[in-house]
């Protein structure tokens, strides 16, 4: 005798119950393109230095987390784009001055990215389980190693001009240091400090020069759903 397969059959399975078309890779390739906007401030004020940091800091990142993986038989996740925003996030939170500042300082952006990759991310279990954010880890850790290189800054320029790097400091430093008279001093006026602060003509790392750009990332971020706008604001 057959039974009768019922109508409504009720499947327990393991999860995820609830799924989308969003993927890890996507998430993250969809960042890597969010901060698009202040890589290329980031390349019209600073020329190749901010390339040469950068892509150095992403070859590290990148390489350092094959390497680990394949070291320890695990598999291969290079693909999902998480080492490439880890080492994109690291260069763009360290200043230009690395290219000129002597011939030894090409080592900072790779120890940083190691740091960030097989100390941060990979040692605590990989993307998901570090408990901190691994480019910050990394930049703090290259920070207090080699304070003088991280903390000198260069004039931005006019793109790609070949012209010598000038050291200065930025608009936070002039402010703390010498008060709202010289700032002005430096920058003309209130009006033109302003203007130059959201336009990103000011020194300072990589990518925090340009406010308009680090906006229009966020916005898209938004606009995505992959942010909410309260940890910004706050």
């Amino acid at each position: 005798m057959a039974i009768a397969k019922k109508e409504h059959e009720l499947v327990v399975s393991i999860s995820p119950h609830i799924r989308s078309e969003e993927t890890t890779a996507r998430i993250m390739w969809t960042v890597n393109l969010s901060l698009l906007p202040a890589f290329i401030m980031a390349l019209y004020f600073f020329g190749p230095r901010a390339l040469f940091v950068t892509a150095l800091c992403i070859v590290s990142a990148v390489l350092s987390e094959y390497l680990f993986q394949k070291a320890l038989k695990k598999k291969v996740t290079i693909s999902d784009g998480s080492a490439f925003l880890t080492g994109l996030l690291l260069g763009m939170n360290l200043p230009a001055s690395l290219w000129s500042f002597t011939p030894f300082t090409i080592h900072v952006p790779v120890i940083g990215s190691i740091v960030a990759i097989v100390i941060t991310k990979q040692l605590f279990g990989g993307l998901g389980y570090n408990i901190f954010n691994p480019a910050l880890i990394g930049r703090a850790f290259v920070l207090i190693s080699w304070p003088r290189p991280l903390t000198t800054w260069i004039e931005p320029t006019a793109a790609f001009v070949a012209i010598d790097a000038k050291t200065t400091a930025t608009p936070l430093g002039i402010l703390k240091e010498e008060g709202i008279g010289k700032l002005i001093e430096v920058f003309g006026d209130k009006i033109n400090i302003y203007s130059q602060l959201l336009i990103g003509h000011r020194a300072g790392s990589l990518g925090e020069t340009s406010i308009i750009a680090l906006l229009i990332g966020a916005a898209f971020l938004l606009y995505r759903g992959y942010i909410t706008w309260h940890i910004p604001v706050s």
